[in-house]
């Protein structure tokens, strides 16, 4: 000690302090340009764990429930296909029940009623054709039975679907499809040429329109169920988009502000190093001057 003035020259407190601060700065400086660049708060579990995991969570959530979506979509065109094939085969019926009405009065000959039987017999066929071959996606839809994975009653009944719309386990919709064979309709082999069979037939066509119509009536509130399913889904996507964009996304302007106040610090700090290097000199002038 020379005149009250200490001189330390091993180490210099001040000098590692604001290295300290450099290094210190520098780390948060660079999260926040991680965090610039990517629009992301959390990168790895290291920025925050415990939102990481619910921020994964959350993604898996949103994308099943978008994938729900699609396959409502799926559903809903499905149902279309099916409503369009009915109401193509109620128009049929229809038809029929009018070549049944008109061979019913006395004032047809018997070969007015050959010719007309003509006509029915290619309608019943149209109907066949129908429910053999309307598909959606090689489903047959009108038909028996389905050819894929759906459950079939033992006794008969029509061939159910079972569409997945949400995100977890058993969030399924049933939808039951309908058989339309003239067999299942009670008017395969119709005849039409006696007045009696003609009459006969009437009772079976409105029976079978009746059958359509109830089915149409079905399909229609599925597709309004399914829409419903869909709405649902949308919404509660949207939502946790937006809590996970809460959790895991960068406020950019929080960021940006961030960023220009480290790098403030960092220049001081160095400004604070470059001066403090400075005092070996003047140390050094004093002790040989």
């Amino acid at each position: 000690m020379k005149g009250g003035i200490c001189m330390y020259i091993h180490n210099d407190a001040f000098i590692l302090h604001s290295h300290h601060k450099i290094v210190q700065n520098e780390s948060v400086a660079s999260k926040t340009m991680n965090r610039l660049s990517s629009g992301l708060k959390v990168h790895s579990s290291a920025d925050d764990a415990s939102g990481l995991a619910i921020s994964e969570q959350m993604r898996g959530q949103i994308r099943g429930l978008s994938q729900a979506q699609r396959n409502i979509q799926d559903g809903m065109s499905l149902i279309k296909a099916t409503e369009e094939g009915l109401v193509k085969i109620q128009g049929i019926l229809q038809r029929v029940n009018e070549l049944a009405v008109q061979s019913a009065n006395d004032t047809m000959t018997a070969s007015d009623r050959e010719n007309a039987q003509m006509e029915v017999t290619e309608l019943l066929q149209t109907v066949d054709d129908t429910a053999k071959n309307l598909e959606f996606n090689t489903i047959q839809l009108l038909g028996p039975e389905n050819e894929h994975e759906v459950a079939t009653a033992p006794n008969g009944s029509a061939p159910k679907l079972l569409l997945h719309v949400g995100a977890n386990p058993r969030q399924t919709y049933e939808i039951e499809l309908f058989d339309v064979r003239t067999e299942n309709l009670a008017v395969k082999e119709a005849s039409i040429l006696t007045q009696k069979e003609a009459s006969e037939l009437i009772t079976k066509t409105q029976n079978s329109v009746n059958k359509i119509s109830h089915q149409l009536a079905r399909i229609g509130s599925y597709y309004e169920a399914l829409e419903h399913h869909f709405l649902n889904n949308s919404y509660y996507e949207a939502n946790l988009t937006l809590s996970e964009s809460l959790i895991r996304d960068a406020d950019m302007a929080k960021e940006a502000f961030s960023f220009l106040s480290v790098t403030i610090r960092q220049q001081a700090d160095q400004m604070l190093v470059t001066q403090a290097n400075q005092q070996p000199k003047k140390v050094l002038s004093l002790v040989t001057g």
